[in-house]
Formats: C-alpha cells, structure tokens, sequence
C-alpha cells in the first residue's frame, strides 16, 4: 500500500506546507471528486481542471456499498479500475492537490441507500424501528451488529488511506459524519424506537444528567411522544449516532495513524435544528456544517449558515454547497459563484462544493467541471471568485463582528451547562457530557417552552441586525469560554426560564463589562422552578397586549420605569438600559410579530438600531440602500469590504466612506468610489472592494 509518486504533471504545483495544512486544509475551497462515477482514464483531465478552478483539495466520498464485494472483503481497484483510490491519490499528490477522505459510514446523495450495502440495512438485527413498530430504511445506530460492521470499514479505508497522509502524500484528514441520516424534522430524519435503541438511550440519558435526571422520561411501547419530548429526543438521539461514529473513527485513528486530523461534519438548518457543534468539537479536531439538501437554499438560510460556522473555530467549514434555486424576494436562482461569495462574505474559511464533476447521479447540481474536464459557466465564474479570493488573502484575513446574536434552544434543541457530569459509556468516545437542563413540560403551567416563539424573535433579531448594517456573528448557547469572553455585546432571546450554568456564565460576563441585550423576558427561575435571583434596576410599569410602532404591531409589550430609556411610544418606555455589575443590560419587553420584516423591515430595523445603540455599536460603513448589506474583512496593512444584493434586481448605491477613503476594485482598471458616489451592486451578486486612503 505504498505511496507512488506518480508523473508530475506541468500544471502541478508543490504540496503546500506550514501551518494552513492540518484541519485548516480545508480552507480557501475544496469540492467532491465522484471518482467511482468516471472513467479512469478521464481523472487526469478532471483533476488538471481542478487545479485551473484554483480549488486546494478534493474530497473523496469513499462508499461503502460500492467497495465492498462481499461481506468484510473490499475491492480497491482489483476488480474495478474505477476504484483504484490509491492511483487516484497518487494522481493528486503528483499535482500538488491535497485531499480529504470521507468514509461515511452515511455518504448520503446519489446512494439510495445512503453508501451502506443492502445486505447490512437489511438484517434484521441492525433494522431501526419507528414509533408505529414499522421498520425504517436507514439502521439503528445503537446496533452492535452495525457498530461491527461499521468498525470493519472504517479501519479498512484508514489503513488503506494512511499511508499517503501528509506529508509524505496528499491526504489531510477524514472527514466522518452520522452512521445514519440525524433524527431531526425535515425529510429524511426519524426516530429509532427498537428495543436496543431505548435501552441505549436509558443508558445513556442515565449518565449525561446524572442524579439530575433527565428533562423527560424515556419513552415507553411504541406509542407516539408528546410534541415536546418528541423534539427533545431527537436531540438525544442525534448525538448518540454522531458520537457513536466519530467514537469508532477517533478510536480506529488513533490505532493506525495519531496524527491525521479529524473532522466531523454536522447537520445544520437554518432552524437549528441538528447537533451542537459546540458540543461536537470536544471528539474531534474540527467541525463541517452540512446543511440538509433544502435546508440552506436561498440568501438568508447562506447567511445564516455562514455567520455560525464563522462563530466557530478557524478551521469550521461549510459543506455539500450546491446551487441554490430561490432567494427571498423574487425565485431568482443564486448560482454556485454567488453562493460560495456569499458564505465568505460572512466569515466562513473552509468552503467545500458538493462535486467538482457535473456527472449524471449528480443531476441537480450544478458544478463547476463538464465530464470532459472543461470549465463549465459556472466554472468561469468560480473560478474568477477564487481568484479575488487568492489575490486578497481572504483565508487569513478577520471578519469584523461588533456583536453576538446567540440561539438560545434550551427548551428542547440545545442543552447548556458546561459541568460534567461523568464519563460517558465506550461507545461514545472519550468526550464528556454537556451539563444539566431541567424541562418542565405541561399544558397551561405558563412557560415559555414553544420553539416557535423563539425562532419568531430570533428571525426579527437576525433581519434586523443584517438591514441596520450592524456586523455580527450568529452562536449558540453552549459557546466557548474563549468566544464569550471575546464577544463585547450579546443578543440573547430569553424568556421567563434559563438553567442555571447558562444564566450564570451571561451574567458573570457581563458583571465583567459586557453589554447583554435581551429579551421579550430577563429570565427569573431556573427549569426547575427555582429562582435565579436577578435583581435589576428597573420596574414593570403596565402591560398591553398590544403596542403599534409605525405599521409594526409588537405583541405582550412591558412598559418600564427606571433604567435609560431606549425606545419610546406614546404608551410608554419598551426598551431600557441599565447597569449590572460592571457591564450593561439592555432589555426589551416585547415579541415582534410572526411576518414582522415582510409588515415592516424599516421598523424592524429601527428597533434593532435604538437597542444596538444603546449598547453603543452601529452600522459600519452602511449602504443608502438598506437592501444591500455590507462586511468588513481586515488584517493589519488592508481593509476589504464585501458588498451583497440578495434581490432580483440591480441596485444603485453609495457607501458612508470617512473623509479620505475610496473604494478601489481590487481587480480591473482599479477606479476608485468616493463617499457620495454612486455604484450598481448587480443582482443576487457579492462585490468585493478595497478600502484605501486618498
């Protein structure tokens, strides 16, 4: 299993070293090479139009049911020549490509049956099994049988890959996911109700929450669970199946080869739904969001997208990215160029395609390379966005966030607290458990536990924050210690409950000078129904069941006395600023209503503008049109700004430039804008311009 160096091609370029390898290979663009879709003999061409995409790696789905001849014996191109993964690597290292090899177990598109072989979903021992006692098409990840079988491969593509690892050859790390698609609520997720399944789960709730106990109890015969311990579950559930893979992956690693770094690809959703990442960082040496195939389709689902994984660690990336159909505004299709601008607009390093190749089982999304190695249309464009990319540095360059707009899914989706809470069983790596999170569900006891009045406010936040120019970066609950102590103001929706470890790491921030912008409620008991003992300067002078603010009706207003005044009405004051500690809470006291951007996206950015001045930031270099939005990337000797249109129509604008300051195209003729000129920003496009001094 040697490495074979292969001839050097003309084209080749060196293998790259120094510290941008590692799991910051990833970084600048990478893209899905379907080797065992293409002839051989064509992988030469394809892969020389790789290097004239400027795209650093390729990502190798290595499928299982595809390398498998029979049960426990692999055919790595003996019998098939379009499986002869170590002739292609070494194709790659001749090019100076680096690569990175994904094994599945769950490759996902164009398998039917998601990359396992049938023989194995077929048994009845690995089977999931639903809540109505029906078998399920994918398999139970608590299954030993699977757990084996799983085993087996994983070793077999390690072993086979490990010595081409860099930097004697170009692989650069694994990138493992899910045994099977993550129980969530869009297409494809489920619930395994087997009886190993529930046992597993017992098991394994049993030491995360310790003498806690857990939020909810776990589920009895088969009958269907109460909406909200359904949708705990499944973020129960989808941790085991991560964990139990990256477990073996991490263990299998270890064994044959310590130093090739790991990284485990998460399922993302706008919604956020899915997987910590936060969590998820602790089993492994970095995180991939992969958004669901409709999860992140249109301008705000990328945004959203790009700005958690930039709140991430600098070796976070986004992929499975795809032509997108839709944006907000109108169905005009953003194209593979614009969405890969877009996800580096707000931050995001590592960006990897779906495929490079535009091959039939592919169908439906475009990419960037015709079967005959030729760049397609959307190659050209790519190409010239990478480009730009290369000749401003855009992978060592800082995105500017002024503050935080943090996800608080406590009730359901997201558990916070850092203490641990005991070792974890084998399978599920060496990882230790989040902290504790009591959930008391009920009908009519008055909390605040709908996801849906989370998402409504936190929609409001993030649209607000994006047309009042304000920069920001989107996290969850369970952050860092590093990123909350680098984070100067937080947005937090927040309600009547929050468990303890949370509401004491935000407060304790901000008793150290940080500024806490929150609401439509300042949290007052615990989960368990204890009292949080908050006392802030501040009264409840009445409450209206409704409060209009220009053609906006925000819904259970609080007016206040006491404290700053922030917004004022004609019913009074909505938003106050008061001191707590030795920071800032700033607090407003009502729920914007469920189409509050599509009835007022002025007011809905006038109220986000008043909070965020309170917490004395504002827009940086904003547009005269609120449409097209703005984001500063620096280092210390340039200043780039990217500029994006998400509407279907051209749009002419000016930027608020300090006296002296230009806009330069960064390639062409380099003219230069000044402060009062005008540009068109073309639709559903991302410029970018250098910021220089006259």
């Amino acid at each position: 299993m040697g490495s074979q160096q292969g001839d050097r091609h003309p084209k080749a370029r060196d293998l790259p070293t120094g510290p941008g390898l590692g799991v910051r290979g990833l970084a600048r663009c990478s893209a899905g090479f379907p080797y065992w879709s293409l002839s051989p003999s064509s992988w030469g061409g394809l892969l020389d139009g790789v290097l004239a995409l400027r795209i650093e790696a390729i990502r190798l789905d290595v499928p299982w049911e595809r390398h498998e001849r029979a049960p426990g014996v692999f055919d790595w191109g003996n019998w098939r020549p379009e499986l002869a993964l170590e002739r292609l690597l070494s194709l790659a290292r001749a090019r100076g490509l680096l690569v990175w090899v994904r094994p599945g177990p769950w490759i996902g598109p164009p398998f039917p049956n998601g990359g396992i072989p049938s023989r194995v979903l077929q048994a009845e021992e690995v089977r999931a099994i639903g809540p109505s006692g029906r078998d399920l098409r994918f398999p139970s990840p608590t299954s030993s049988r699977l757990a084996d079988e799983v085993r087996h491969w994983l070793r077999a593509v390690v072993e086979r890959v490990a010595p081409h690892a860099y930097p004697l050859g170009p692989v650069v790390g694994l990138l493992v996911g899910e045994t099977v698609p993550a129980p969530a609520p869009w297409p494809g997720g489920g619930l395994d109700y087997s009886p190993q399944a529930k046992g597993f789960l017992t098991r394994y709730l049993s030491v995360k929450y310790g003498e806690a106990g857990p939020p909810f109890a776990p589920v009895e015969g088969s009958s269907t669970p109460a909406p909200l311990t359904r949708e705990i579950e499944r973020v129960e559930a989808g941790e085991v199946a991560r964990r139990l893979t990256v477990g073996w992956a991490a263990e299998i690693r270890s064994e044959v080869h310590p130093g090739l770094p790991l990284v485990a690809e998460i399922a993302d959703h706008p919604q956020g739904s899915g997987g910590d990442p936060v969590a998820s960082r602790s089993l492994c040496d970095g995180i991939t969001l992969i958004p669901p195939r409709d999860g992140a389709l249109d301008y705000t689902g990328l945004r959203l997208l790009g700005l958690r994984a930039a709140g991430l660690a600098p070796g976070t990336g986004v992929g499975a990215i795809a032509a997108t159909r839709s944006t907000e505004g109108g169905g005009a299709a953003l194209d593979l160029a614009t969405s890969t601008a877009v996800l580096a607009m707000s931050g995001v390093r590592a960006l990897d395609l779906r495929s490079v190749v535009n091959v039939r089982e592919e169908a439906g999304f475009d990419a960037p390379l015709e079967p005959t190695g030729e760049l397609s249309e959307t190659g050209l464009r790519l190409q010239e966005l990478l480009r730009l990319l290369d000749a401003i540095d855009h992978s060592n360059l800082e995105r500017r966030a002024d503050c935080m707009l943090l996800s608080n899914r406590e009730n359901g989706r997201l558990r916070e607290g850092r203490s641990a809470c005991g070792s974890l069983p084998p399978g599920l790596g060496s990882a230790r458990a989040l902290g504790l999170l009591r959930v008391v569900p009920g009908p009519g006891d008055g909390l605040d536990l709908p996801e849906l009045d989370h998402d409504i406010v936190f929609d409001a936040l993030f649209d607000g924050l994006r047309r009042a120019g304000i920069s920001f970066v989107v996290s969850e609950a369970s952050l860092s210690e590093e990123a909350l102590e680098a984070a100067r103001v937080i947005f937090l929706v927040s309600f009547q409950r929050m468990s303890r470890p949370l509401a004491q790491r935000l407060f304790e921030w901000v008793d150290r000078g940080g500024t806490l912008v929150v609401g439509p409620r300042v949290p007052e008991w615990d989960w368990a129904g204890g009292s949080l003992g908050l006392r802030l300067p501040v009264q409840l002078k009445d409450r209206f069941g409704s409060v209009r603010l220009r053609n906006l009706v925000l819904e259970e207003a609080e007016v206040f006395a006491g404290g700053e005044p922030v917004i004022e009405t004609e019913d009074g004051v909505l938003a106050v600023a008061m001191p707590f500690g030795g920071g800032r809470i700033v607090r407003f006291g009502f729920r914007f209503p469920f189409d509050a951007v599509e009835r007022d996206a002025e007011a809905v950015a006038w109220i986000v503008t008043r909070l965020a001045h309170a917490a004395e930031i504002g827009a940086r270099y904003p547009t005269s049109d609120p449409c097209v939005e703005t984001e500063l990337h620096e280092s210390p000797v340039r200043r780039f700004l990217f500029l994006a249109n998400p509407l279907p129509v051209d749009r002419s604008i000016s930027v608020a430039l300090a006296p002296g300051e230009a806009l330069r195209e960064v390639r062409g003729r380099a003219e230069h804008v000044r402060a009062g000129e005008q540009f068109v920003v073309p639709s559903a496009t991302v410029l970018v311009r250098e910021l220089v001094r006259l």
